[in-house]
Formats: C-alpha cells, structure tokens, sequence
C-alpha cells in the first residue's frame, strides 16, 4: 500500500512491502526513515550522473547548454538606478521636512519657556519687594501701638485706609501656563501642509478659450461651473465642443505640483490631469489610454473615469478634492483635502509633453472652485 507524502506532491518515493519500504528510486529495501534513505539514495544518483560521459572535458560546451537552460531568467530583475534615486531623492526631501519642522516646534517651545521663565522671575522679584515693603510697615506699626493708647490707636487706624490693605498687582510664580498657540495643531496636519509647501505651488487658473460652450468661468479664472446654455463661440484649436470640460491656461513639464478644488454642493464632476493631445472635438473617454488621468463623482459615488468606472474606497463623499502631479515619476494623485485621507493614484505612466489641470463640471448651476493654498513661509 502506498503511503502518504507528506511534501505534497503527486508522486512518492518509497511504498511498503512485507520486507520493510522499498524506494521507487533505486528499489531498494529499506528498514530505518526514509528521509535518511532519500538522502543516500540521492548521493549514489550524483555520483552516477557525474560517471556519465556529459561531464567528459569534450563535453563541456554540451554541459554548459544545458546549465543555462536551467538558469533562472533573471532579465527583470535589473534594477532601475534612476527610480531608485528618485525615490530616495523624494523621501529625503519628506525627512527634511520632517526634521526641520520637529527642530521649528521644539525651538519654539524652548522660547516660550524662556519667557515663561522669565515672567515667573519678575513676579517673584515683585513679591519679594512687597513682602519686604509689608514688613517695615509691620514694625513701624508695632512701634506706634507701643507708643500709643492701644483703643485709641484702632481707633485712628480704622477711621482711614489702612497701609496694609494697598491692593495691587495680582501676580502668582505658579500660576498661569505656557502660551502654546500653534504648537498645539495635530501635527500629522501641520507636516502635511509643510510638505505641500515643498511641492512646486503654481497659481492654478483657468483658460476660457478650452472651456466647452456651456461652460462658464468666472472673471478670476479660478471657477467654472455649467450652464447648460451654449454659446456662440469660436472653434479654436484648444476648445472642447462635446463634453462639458476645461483646462489650465498653462501645462506643466516637470517637477511636482499640487492643486485643491472645492466640489461641495455639485453632484457630479471629473478632475484630474490632462494631456495637451487629447481629443477635444468629439466625444472620448476620460481614460489613461485617451490621455486622461481622472476621477469622478456621481451621485454618490466616487469612481476612476474610465469605461470600467471602477468604484473608489468607501468614504465621505469629498467637499475639497486635492490633485497631485509628479511629471517625472509618471504619478497622478487624488486625496480628500477635508480628511487628508488618500483616494486614488494612476502610476507608471510615461508623460510626454505638456500635462495640464483638468476640470469637468456636469451639475447645472453648481460651482468648481480652485483653491488659494497659502504656503507658510509666505
């Protein structure tokens, strides 16, 4: 009867007979464990295979043949040095940011105990003087009721305002706390801003002459929304004339570059990244393969635009979308700028030409508005 295997695989190596096992290698009998007859058995097949004529020197070109077709194909494990620079290059400028905003706080907090200090000294120094002050006029008073009728000395005393009972500054050395202000944000927040500050922060406005004929943008280019009135406009070569969509005046090349957009009260919009190639005189498919890097809300939905409409984490449906471009890592981001929550990244693109913001208003009479991020050290 043919025993169980316990490595697993469909063939096993020895079976029981009424001698003892016997191998199905060599067919041998054997009586002690049959790891340690497997081990033996493989000795005495090595030594065979190396009696074989393949290892004569003549051989040798045959054999190496052979080896190489047991080679691991080893052609995608080389690795990229300028993505792995790259990477390293972008999280040292994350570990700058971090460093230099923990020595920021901490150097902040130390001059907040400075002067904290310092206040606690000068009410020490005022209590002092005043004890001082209160204890000359102690032994001046001693003296007066040594020199004086004691009834007729209370008497003077409270028909006036006592000395004793000057009221003055009310100062305490323990009292009070350090004045924390803005070290008290959640710093998770503060590092996010910080970082963003790093990225390459372009005033992001609209060009009128992309913008489909339904579409309206405000006069500081920072808006667009819906009309669903159409315009006679001219048909120049950057209008969209059968979807409702609009782009940045200016594309981007290079570099890293980060954007926010209030969609609060629309229903339905796409944002993202567009290629200056795009199709924009028919209808296409917000898509990566049309040169389109996009999401976007529909009703209560949030989705990659694409033909799949792939469905994005469950969450909060966003009021403020953040988009982030890294042209030379081929990355597009989106995130929830209300919860700094991460909602979608197209990677491994390979940008060509000029990329630009991109904007798709399908709610009538519903605002997309670009936002004025201030940076810190402005």
């Amino acid at each position: 009867m043919r025993r169980h295997n316990p490595y697993g695989t469909k063939n096993t190596t020895w079976s029981s007979s009424a001698s003892g096992q016997r191998c199905d290698f060599c067919f041998r009998n054997f009586e002690f464990d049959h790891a340690v007859h497997i081990y033996e058995c493989c000795l005495l097949l090595g030594a065979k295979l190396f009696q074989s004529p393949i290892f004569e020197k003549d051989n040798s070109t045959q054999l190496e043949s052979i080896v190489s077709t047991l080679r691991p194909d080893d052609s995608g494990l080389n690795i990229n040095t300028s993505e792995v620079t790259r990477v390293a290059s972008e999280f040292a400028e994350v570990h700058k940011v971090l460093t230099d905003k923990e020595h920021s706080l901490i150097k902040g907090l130390k001059e907040e105990e400075v002067k904290f200090v310092s206040i606690m000294e000068r009410h020490l120094k005022y209590i002092q003087d005043k004890l001082i002050s209160i204890q000359g006029k102690l032994a001046n008073v001693g003296k007066q009721m040594k020199q004086k009728d004691g009834a007729i000395f209370l008497k003077e005393e409270t028909s006036r305002k006592s000395s004793l009972n000057e009221t003055g500054q009310k100062v305490s050395v323990t009292g009070g706390s350090l004045s924390m202000g803005h070290f008290n944000c959640t710093l998770p927040f503060a590092v996010w801003r910080e970082y963003i500050d790093t990225v390459k922060s372009d005033s992001v406005t609209l060009d009128e002459g992309s913008a489909h004929p339904e579409l309206e943008v405000s006069g500081n280019l920072m808006n667009v929304r819906l009309t669903g009135v159409r315009r006679s406009l001219r048909n120049n070569r950057k209008r969209f004339m059968e979807c409702f969509y609009a782009l940045r005046s200016e594309g981007f090349t290079s570099r890293r570059h980060y954007w926010e957009v209030e969609v609060a009260g629309s229903r339905r919009w796409s944002l993202g990244v567009a290629a200056e190639s795009v199709e924009r005189k028919r209808r296409v498919d917000l898509k990566p393969e049309k040169g389109f890097w996009t999401i976007e809300r529909y009703r209560e939905e949030v989705s990659t635009s694409n033909s799949s409409q792939t469905p994005l984490s469950a969450g909060p449906v966003p009021g403020k979308v953040g988009v982030y471009l890294s042209y030379d890592s081929g990355t597009v981001s989106f995130y929830n700028a209300d919860t700094k929550s991460h909602i979608h990244t197209f990677t491994g693109n390979k940008f060509v030409g000029k990329m630009y913001p991109f904007f798709g208003a399908w709610d009538e009479n519903q605002w997309l508005k670009i936002c004025f991020i201030p940076c810190s050290n402005q």
